[in-house]
């Protein structure tokens, strides 16, 4: 689980490195969000999967299987503000691509669906501090 989500780290580093170098066009502005956020989309799977020889805390936790005040209430993400809005006027050059965003949608409406609003995480678009849910999962591990 760790080796996977450093890879998935080096390989999002190297994307930004080589997507930042070249010039830009819509399309091409569209697969770059497009690829990131798919790399985002596995590692938070990966890291909600409990590893079978030692499981992190940070897994257990995020995915309602930690201890703590909480217990069985799982973490997440709301993508529906930020990359469902924006994602709607890219343009996308291959039907592939638009087949990926709707899998990442899907993805985020699902885990919407069983993460209540209060343990949504980096909820940036009401306010760009600290959360509640935040606060709740680090108040939970520690």
């Amino acid at each position: 689980q760790t080796d996977i989500l450093r890879s998935l780290l080096m390989v999002a580093r190297h994307f930004a490195a080589v997507a930042l170098s070249v010039s830009l066009t819509r399309s091409f502005d569209s697969s770059r969000v497009l690829t990131l956020s798919c790399i985002a989309t596995i590692a938070d799977a990966v890291a909600r999967v409990r590893a079978a020889d030692t499981p992190s805390r940070f897994s257990l936790h995020l995915d309602g299987q930690g201890g703590g005040p909480f217990p069985g209430i799982a973490f997440g993400f709301d993508v529906s503000l930020s990359f469902a809005k924006q994602s709607e006027s890219m343009i996308f050059t291959d039907p592939n691509e638009v087949a990926t965003r709707t899998h990442i949608l899907d993805y985020f409406r699902l885990q919407r669906a069983t993460v209540p609003r209060s343990h949504t995480l980096f909820n940036w678009e009401e306010n760009s501090k600290m959360g509640v849910a935040e606060h709740t999962l680090i108040t939970q591990m520690c």
